[in-house]
């Protein structure tokens, strides 16, 4: 679900994969759907996120819209019968993503946040290096993330309207 940078990075990226496929893509609109589908050959364009949750050859969706409607649509998704990998933030407060989780429980689906770092090879040898005591014994964890964004004023995650900032 969306067209954006992100999903873009993520449907390259697919292609390498042996557990998925990108078998269709969502916008609000067919036409912004058609263009980002063009490169990935031949996908399925839809022109409503509804469209794409009534397809019986999708399994699980990515949703990567402004953060003000991850919880609506993912809420969607997981009552359309719909494994989610939902973009972070997941939700706006932790009484929305109870909600989604709960959600995902009842209809037996999968939720999961996009989060690189739980599953990414060099945090699972650290985390191997903690529990070994090999770095000596955890105290305490602080993390920071930074990306550099060219343009804020432009990207949708910044615009405190949509939850984002």
């Amino acid at each position: 679900m969306g067209t954006g940078y992100i999903t873009k990075q993520l449907a390259t990226d697919l292609a390498f994969s042996n557990r998925g496929q990108l078998s269709a893509v969502a916008s609000r609109s067919k036409g912004s759907a058609a263009a980002f589908a063009q490169p990935f050959g031949n996908i399925r364009a839809w022109g409503s996120y509804e469209q794409l949750l009534s397809d019986p050859e999708v399994d699980a969706v990515y949703i990567a819209l402004p953060n003000s409607m991850h919880f609506p649509w993912t809420i969607n998704a997981l009552q359309a019968g719909k494994h989610v990998l939902c973009e972070k933030p997941m939700a706006t407060n932790a009484q929305q993503a109870s909600l989604m989780f709960a959600e995902a429980v009842k209809v037996n689906r999968v939720l999961v946040e996009v989060f690189m770092y739980r599953s990414h090879p060099l945090m699972q040898a650290v985390w191997q290096q903690v529990q070994q005591g090999v770095i000596g014994q955890l105290r305490l964890i602080r993390t920071n993330f930074c990306d550099h964004a060219e343009d804020p004023a432009a990207m949708a995650c910044f615009d405190g309207k949509l939850a984002g900032g």
